[in-house]
């Protein structure tokens, strides 16, 4: 069912809901405060969430139990086609399961928003958008990566040192076609399934800046350690803008999956080609890249300023709107399983940072 709103047919129950609680045409300048309703409804949805996050830091922990226990182990350091199969099934189990399990419980509880889309799998609404979409992802994954790697470095000049889990580089094609399976294509429709589906989408009714931010913070920390952390906020950001603005999922996977399929064959480079080989094709595609992710922001900028806008409940003004999402993060973060979730995740990311002096 599609409609006209300000803030696209993923929420279709709310148009009703929203002009009734935004303030007449002819006081734009009244400020529309958080209800009970809104505040009681982030509680039990950023509750949810918690608890989702929570069950994936303990399934990962016993699936890593399980397999240390068992002669899969052998295996696993010696097979690439175990350690990828590994791989995969960790991530349906530590992901799929526990957010399934939250979506269906969004769904049973929220009663009044029964109509919520969670995974919004429809066609994107525009495939230039989409093919725009992919330059922006790509200019955002270089320059994220040269942020991150800056932020290391200054992590490392005054002591500080980080630990991250590395995959070992494909030497044959098997091998690359493998890692392009578990690090590229699954975690791609996973983690977009959980994040910006489950998890963003679930938090849009209280606007998408707040949901976008809240989602891209929940992506980061999911990583678990302070080197792909800093990388997957600002990624995730553009992740859950690029899903908005397009109303479908897949838009987010594709991005997803060129970040993945990427970083994956450039490791396989530098691993198995000579460093001027490398350096060259790195310098080629970043640049190419980046120029083509310019010219595709500067066309999606001039799109979205005509023909889209991210919903911002709270009145007309900014400031209106600026306190309803302050509000709303509040609400998210004292929910008590939300809070132990973040929680349990900064310790885990902390415990893998070391100073060395």
């Amino acid at each position: 069912m599609d409609n006209n709103s300000e803030y696209g047919k993923i929420h279709v129950k709310y148009d009703s809901y929203y002009s009734g609680s935004q303030p007449p045409s002819n006081t734009p300048g009244a400020i529309v405060r958080m209800n009970k309703t809104d505040k009681k409804g982030i509680l039990l949805t950023s509750g949810i969430i918690g608890l989702c996050v929570l069950l994936f830091h303990y399934f990962g922990k016993l699936f890593v139990n399980i397999i240390v226990k068992t002669p899969i182990m052998d295996y696993y350091v010696s097979s690439d086609a175990i350690f990828n199969i590994v791989q995969i099934i960790y991530s349906a189990f530590c992901i799929m399961i526990p957010f399934c399990l939250g979506a269906v419980a969004i769904k049973l509880l929220n009663k009044n928003d029964r109509d919520r889309i969670l995974i919004p799998l429809d066609k994107p609404n525009s495939g230039k958008l989409v093919v725009l979409l992919l330059g922006v992802g790509f200019l955002a994954l270089v320059v994220s990566n040269y942020i991150t790697t800056f932020f290391v470095l200054g992590a490392n000049a005054v002591g500080f040192e980080f630990e991250t889990a590395e995959s070992p580089a494909a030497k044959n094609v098997p091998a690359f076609l493998w890692q392009v399976l578990s690090t590229a294509i699954v975690p791609a429709l996973m983690e977009e399934f959980a994040v910006r589906g489950v998890v963003m989408q679930s938090l849009r009714k209280y606007g998408d800046v707040f949901a976008i931010v809240s989602s891209a913070i929940i992506f980061a920390l999911l990583h678990g350690n302070m080197v792909q952390a800093p990388f997957a906020l600002m990624l995730g950001c553009v992740l859950g803008w690029a899903v908005i603005i397009t109303d479908s999922l897949w838009t987010g996977i594709a991005i997803h999956f060129m970040n993945n399929f990427y970083a994956t064959v450039m490791g396989v480079m530098m691993a198995n080609c000579k460093e001027s080989v490398y350096i060259a094709t790195f310098i080629i595609v970043n640049g190419i890249g980046v120029v083509l992710g310019i010219i595709a922001l500067i066309k999606i900028v001039d799109y979205y300023r005509h023909n889209s806008r991210l919903y911002s409940p709270g009145g007309f003004l900014p400031e209106g709107q600026r306190l309803y999402r302050a509000e709303a993060f509040f609400y998210e973060i004292i929910s008590l399983p939300m809070m132990a979730a973040l929680v349990v995740l900064i310790v885990d990311i902390v415990d893998r940072v070391s100073y060395v002096g």
